[in-house]
């Protein structure tokens, strides 16, 4: 019970029960509408450009972080630091930073293999939406932040 609240103020609850709703949504969609083998060759083309995308966004990410621990006597900082959120705003962009790796890891290693995995992709959409949930759930945590130093 204790994790599920550690979990719960860092929105990883919500983050996977609306990543599992949405890939099972998009999967069950690819399943009738399209060509598994058309569909794969479409993800290998694209998976370059997602490589990028997500090398990206890691980068802002850990940028993010890096100015949190620099910035140390800001009013903000110590604001957040008094009511207890510093913690929450760095394990949500921690998390974020690994799910972001996690996805060029994975895309790089079925590019490497030159995987033809149905299954495999699929499970590389699934950490794709947790990823992409992930990075709004910072956002929200920053929307929050603001109002609390406001």
């Amino acid at each position: 019970m204790k994790l599920l609240k550690k979990m719960n103020k860092t929105h990883w609850v919500s983050d996977i029960a609306f990543s599992f709703i949405a890939f099972i949504i998009v999967y069950v969609y690819v399943y009738y509408q399209y060509d598994f083998e058309k569909l794969i060759n479409e993800f290998i083309q694209i998976s370059n450009t997602l490589l990028g995308v997500w090398a990206t966004i890691l980068g802002f990410l850990l940028t993010a972080i890096s100015i949190l621990f620099t910035v140390k006597e800001s009013k903000y900082i110590i604001a957040l630091k008094k009511t207890g959120h510093f913690v929450n705003l760095l394990r949500v962009y921690i998390s974020a930073c690994y799910m972001a790796a996690i996805v060029l890891c994975v895309t790089t290693l079925l590019i490497v293999v030159s995987s033809n995995n149905f299954y495999m992709w699929m499970t590389l959409l699934f950490f794709e939406v947790l990823s992409i949930k992930r990075v709004f759930s910072c956002f929200y945590v920053l929307k929050s932040i603001i109002e609390i130093s406001i």
